[in-house]
C-alpha cells in the first residue's frame, strides 16, 4: 500500500499528463465541453493532491476527537 505522499506524486504526475492533453487539445481547437471536463478533472486531481500531501501537516480541529468516544456496553455470557 502507499503512503499519503507516495499517493500525492502519483496524482500530480496524472495532473501533469492531463494538463499536457488539455493544452494539445486547445491548440486542435477540441469542443468546449470536452475542455471544460478536462479542466474539471484537473482542478479535482489538484485538489486530491493537495489534500494528500498535506495530510499530515494539516492542523486538525480539536472538536475532532475520540478521546470522549465511549465503547458500547457488551452483555456478558453470565449476565442473562
Amino acid at each position: 500500500m502507499s503512503t499519503m505522499r507516495e499517493m500525492a506524486a502519483e496524482c500530480r504526475a496524472e495532473a501533469d499528463a492531463l494538463e499536457t492533453r488539455l493544452e494539445q487539445k486547445r491548440a486542435a481547437h477540441a469542443p468546449r465541453r470536452e475542455l471544460e471536463l478536462l479542466e474539471s478533472m484537473l482542478r479535482e486531481l489538484r485538489v486530491r493532491e493537495h489534500v494528500l500531501g498535506a495530510y499530515y501537516d494539516a492542523p486538525r480541529a480539536s472538536s475532532i476527537t475520540m478521546s470522549c468516544a465511549y465503547a458500547p456496553k457488551r452483555a456478558r455470557s453470565g449476565d442473562g
